[in-house]
């Protein structure tokens, strides 16, 4: 018998929507990925962030995953947002005849009040870097943030 699949959501569902909080998320993908695919995914990251208030202190968009450093408020919180991010995008996309397969959950941590949030939104756009992807920190077109300019 196979053991049972451990759920990847805390228990207190009130941590993923307390503005007090960031949450550092992580979202895998497939798909023959290209430039038009990452232009869509950032600005519906940047579209989604400004209309429903929420900081991005964070983003890097990589060949197969998105990392999102986010803030979240009592009316949108972490699991609306993602839910929210991979429909649009899945909708933009079609109408484009790219191909996305979104992963069914997502990775998530919150934030504990000992870590720093720019170290951890450093470490985020540095990704690319990390990878081989660009050569400097902050050159990747797809990785910034709508809080800090580094």
């Amino acid at each position: 018998m196979k053991p049972a699949r451990k759920h990847p959501r805390l228990d207190d569902k009130s941590l993923y929507s307390d503005p007090s909080r960031i949450t550092h998320i992580i979202i895998k993908f497939v798909s023959a990925a290209d430039n038009d695919l990452y232009v869509v995914i950032k600005s519906v990251l940047i579209n989604t962030a400004e209309e429903k208030h929420l900081n991005i202190y964070a983003f890097s968009i990589m060949p197969d995953h998105i990392h999102i450093l986010t803030s979240q408020n009592n009316d949108f919180g972490v699991i609306e947002f993602v839910k929210t991010v991979k429909g649009r995008v899945k909708a933009l996309v079609r109408n484009c005849g790219i191909k996305i397969e979104f992963q069914t959950s997502f990775y998530d941590h919150i934030l504990r009040k000992d870590e720093d949030v720019v170290t951890v939104a450093k470490y985020i756009i540095n990704n690319p870097v990390r990878k081989g992807i660009t050569g400097l920190f902050g050159d990747h077109v797809y990785s910034g943030s709508l809080v800090y300019k580094f």
